[in-house]
């Protein structure tokens, strides 16, 4: 409600600090809502560490989109060390949930080789499952890519993940 002056005065500080007290208590959804503030630094001064340290807590409960964002966090070594193996973890985790970014975060890894062995075959699986679970401009702009440089053949068949 103070987010967007629903009924009340809009006041992101005060939804800052209800988002908060939710956090504190486990709200898993809280916890991912005041990361992405604190990543963003609206509403409350800008940590990357908050950012993560909020991210894990809704992460470890099963979250599929703080899984997601954790692992972006990761694997630019922002507020936590860079880990690609961390990210990748944590990705194949959403994806497990059906989370289309995650696939294509994923299949993005295997077509760079980074934390795991460069294949552009798994590259384009993950990238079409996440074309098939709705994340279409990129995931299928990246398969596009893929196919333009050879890498992988027009009428490619994917392997099953």
């Amino acid at each position: 409600m103070y987010l967007n002056g629903i009924g009340v005065e809009e006041s992101h500080e005060k939804a800052a600090a209800y988002f908060q007290s939710a956090a504190e208590q486990g709200m898993k959804e809280a916890q991912l809502i005041l990361a992405t503030l604190y990543m963003s630094g609206w509403a409350v001064e800008q940590s990357y560490e908050k950012a993560a340290a909020y991210c894990r807590l809704a992460a470890d409960q099963g979250l599929a989109e703080a899984q997601y964002h954790l692992g972006i966090l990761y694997v630019n070594g922002l507020g936590v060390e860079r880990s690609y193996e961390k990210a990748l973890a944590y990705w194949m985790q959403a994806a497990e949930q059906g989370y289309a970014s995650a696939y294509e975060a994923i299949g993005e890894m295997y077509r760079d080789g980074l934390g795991v062995e460069q294949s552009s075959e798994k590259a384009a699986d993950y990238f079409l499952r996440a074309v098939e679970l709705g994340e279409t401009q990129n995931a299928q702009a990246n398969f596009d890519k893929l196919v333009e440089e050879g890498k992988i053949p027009a009428d490619y068949t994917p392997n099953e993940i």
